[in-house]
């Protein structure tokens, strides 16, 4: 577990897996549902002979750390929880990049990434637990990605990385997916980009 500190009121809140005795050992496929939120580069430690069987890690690069946690999980079989409180994760910052105006900035490296956990979904061939864990990820950033390019003023050049992510995001993942949002699916299949204040954003992702 970890907790969440937010700076503008000094609050914490304790993020932690549901479900899981500490101190017992469960199998990925027992633990898996109980993981979610709470299953971050933060809460995670891994075996040395797993970090060895995966990919390289992006270097230059903000949100690898998804990779980081998503690239083992096809080798994990069992998991133990330690419950103790370490990391304290600052919310509120300028800057931060899971901001949304970082995520703009950096949405290029935001569909990278994404692009990268869904080709290596794909290639590994993964089903049951595995797929679901990966598919769930691999569906926040893909929201997270649409929202970068359509709250963001487009532009030709902006256009233009939108379709090449597109091209290349729909080679690895079926876009028709009940796994993504109705407004991400949208986006994807028609392939456009347009300038939504936030608000309207997820007012569209409601309505539609």
């Amino acid at each position: 577990p970890f907790n969440n500190v937010y700076i503008t009121n000094n609050q914490k809140e304790k993020i932690e897996f549901k479900d899981i005795i500490p101190e017992k050992k469960y199998s990925f496929e027992e633990a898996s549902s109980s993981l979610s939120r709470a299953y971050q580069i933060h809460s995670a430690t891994f075996k040395t002979e797993i970090l060895h069987k995966i990919p390289k890690i992006a270097e230059n690069c903000f949100y690898v750390d998804q990779e980081f946690i998503m690239y083992p999980i096809p080798f994990i079989k069992t998991l133990i929880l330690i419950d103790e409180t370490v990391y304290q994760y600052r919310l509120g910052t300028s800057g931060q990049s899971v901001a949304v105006k970082s995520q703009q900035k950096n949405r290029q490296m935001l569909a990278r990434v994404t692009t990268d956990l869904a080709k290596y979904m794909k290639e590994l061939k993964l089903d049951g637990v595995y797929q679901d864990m990966m598919y769930s990820r691999i569906s926040g950033m893909l929201h997270s990605t649409v929202k970068a390019y359509h709250s963001i003023r487009s532009n030709k050049n902006i256009y233009e990385e939108w379709k090449k992510f597109v091209e290349i995001i729909s080679n690895y993942v079926d876009v028709d997916s009940k796994r993504f949002s109705k407004i991400d699916t949208y986006a994807l299949k028609e392939n456009k980009i347009s300038y939504m204040v936030l608000s309207n954003y997820y007012y569209i992702k409601t309505v539609l």
